[in-house]
């Protein structure tokens, strides 16, 4: 399954794919709690229990999960702890 790199362009930014070292970094959290929403899931915004959906594993084995779907996973989290998203600013690296 072709990958698309989290440093390449892409028709959108919600398409590019973090592998969960990367997710974890940008997410501020562990990697571990990135492989807990894969295996075990979260719950949703709409108090549904979801999971992190695998779009791809490169030929090192790494699983790729799409930006958007872990910053859902990581919002929903923190929404629900009562936590704020944590603050972004121009030397944030993301990307």
């Amino acid at each position: 399954m072709p990958l698309t790199s989290p440093w390449s362009p892409a028709d959108n930014a919600n398409d590019r794919l973090l592998d969960v070292s990367d997710a974890a970094r940008i997410m501020g959290v562990k990697p571990a709690t990135i492989r807990t929403w894969a295996r075990r899931g979260y719950i949703g915004l709409d108090g549904t229990r979801q999971r992190l959906r695998l779009r791809g594993i490169d030929e090192r084995g790494r699983r790729y999960y799409s930006w958007f779907d872990v910053a859902k996973a990581e919002r929903a989290t923190r929404d629900r702890a009562g936590r704020h998203f944590p603050r972004l600013t121009e030397d944030t690296e993301i990307f």
